[in-house]
């Protein structure tokens, strides 16, 4: 049993396929309204967790313009980073250029600690979570 208040809570499941086609996104929303979509239906290859329905769409909108398949681990942990700043703007404030958010970043992050996880495709075990380090996330904070 718990005790206080109710807890409300927008969740993302992802199962990572074999090939990005074959990837799943299942989106529960604060109503248990379910959006489940795949990449091998043409959608985009990501997915956001936003406060408000505007941050949402701001940082799917970076992320539309921003992404690029191919791109290595630290590439997309930054656009992660940059994406997640998006998310932060207030309603009314227009996307920032890349100078800005390189400033934001290194501003609001600087002292921050960061739970990050991937799933790796290529994984030689069946688990393919793995936390990533802050070692790896120290760089593109200061960058």
């Amino acid at each position: 049993q718990i005790y206080g208040a109710p807890f409300l809570a927008r969740l993302l499941f992802v199962e990572i396929g074999a090939t990005p086609a074959d990837d799943l996104f299942l989106e529960v929303e604060y109503d248990g309204a379910i959006n489940l979509r795949s990449t091998n239906e043409g959608n985009s290859p990501f997915a956001v967790l936003a406060a408000t329905k505007k941050s949402a769409e701001q940082m799917i909108e970076f992320l539309r313009k921003q992404f690029r398949s191919g791109k290595n681990l630290a590439e997309t942990l930054e656009l992660a980073l940059d994406s997640w700043l998006i998310g932060r703007l207030k309603a009314d404030d227009a996307v920032p250029g890349e100078d800005e958010i390189r400033r934001q970043r290194s501003e609001r992050l600087g002292n921050a600690t960061i739970s990050a996880a991937v799933l790796e495709r290529n994984a030689n075990m069946a688990v393919r979570y793995r936390a990533v380090e802050a070692s790896e996330l120290e760089p593109l904070i200061t960058k």
